[in-house]
């Protein structure tokens, strides 16, 4: 959710979910899962979400949709 520069991942995905050709369901990636925000905004876009540090196996099984990520 926490990204370099002016720009958040929840505004990543307003952008993306304005795009008509995107493709697929979206999966975000954070570290920063204690913060009540980003939590939120997760929330209130149903969005799947992989905590950093994940293991590999963990990251395939949310992509896979075998598990629906935390939040």
């Amino acid at each position: 959710m926490r990204t370099p520069g002016g720009v958040n991942g929840a505004d990543v995905h307003a952008w993306v979910a304005q795009k008509p050709a995107r493709m697929g369901p979206d999966l975000f990636i954070t570290g920063d899962i204690s913060n009540e925000e980003t939590v939120a905004t997760l929330r209130e876009n149903r969005r799947s979400c992989v905590e950093k540090p994940f293991r590999v196996q963990q990251f395939i099984s949310v992509v896979e949709g075998n598990h629906r990520g935390a939040v």
